[in-house]
Order: C-alpha cells, then structure tokens, then sequence
C-alpha cells in the first residue's frame, strides 16, 4: 500500500498548492481592484479639467470682445 500512501499525499500537495494558488490570485485581484478604482479617478479628474480648459478657451473671443467694447 505504499503507491497509495504516496498517491495520497501528492493529491494533498496538489490541493495546497492549488489552494495556494487560489488565494494569491484573490489577492491580486483585490490589489488590481484599488488601482483600477484609483485609476478611474484620476481620468474623471482629467476629464473635468479638460472640460474647464475647453470652456475657458471658448469663453475666451468673448471675453476679450466685450472688453473690447468697453474699453473704446
């Protein structure tokens, strides 16, 4: 009954590596998670400030040709 005993204990190696395995990758995800989460703040942060520097350069022919007007 050796090849048994030795059978049963390369399944146990088997699922503690795989149980292993397991919880580093939970880990990973976990990790990935915060810097996905932390990465889609800084793009909503740049897309706002994009919007304003748009809205500056838009409002800016204006701005200078009401100034324009009151300064004649």
């Amino acid at each position: 009954m050796p090849d048994i005993d030795g059978l049963d204990r390369d399944i146990e190696w088997i699922r503690e590596s795989l149980e292993r395995i397991e919880y580093r990758l939970h880990e990973m995800e976990i990790g990935c998670g915060g810097r996905h989460r932390e990465i889609d703040g800084e793009l909503a942060a740049l897309r706002v400030k994009a919007g304003l520097y748009g809205a500056a350069a838009g409002a800016a022919p204006a701005i200078v040709a009401v100034a324009a007007m009151f300064l004649r």
